[in-house]
C-alpha cells in the first residue's frame, strides 16, 4: 500500500467505470455489458447465455 505499486491500474479501473456508466460499487458486468437485473441464478444464467 506505502508504496502505491498498483495505483495507476487503480486508477485505471475507476475511470473504465465511470466511462461504463458504474454509480458506485457491487456492479456486475456480463459479456461486456452491465447486468441490472435480480442476482438469482436462473437470471444470471439467462443473461450469461443470452
Amino acid at each position: 500500500m506505502t508504496s502505491h505499486i498498483h495505483a495507476e491500474r487503480v486508477a485505471q479501473n475507476i475511470q473504465g467505470g465511470i466511462q461504463s456508466g458504474v454509480s458506485n460499487t457491487l456492479a456486475l458486468f456480463i459479456n461486456g455489458f452491465r447486468y441490472r437485473d435480480a442476482w438469482d441464478t436462473e437470471r444470471l444464467l439467462a443473461a450469461i447465455l443470452d
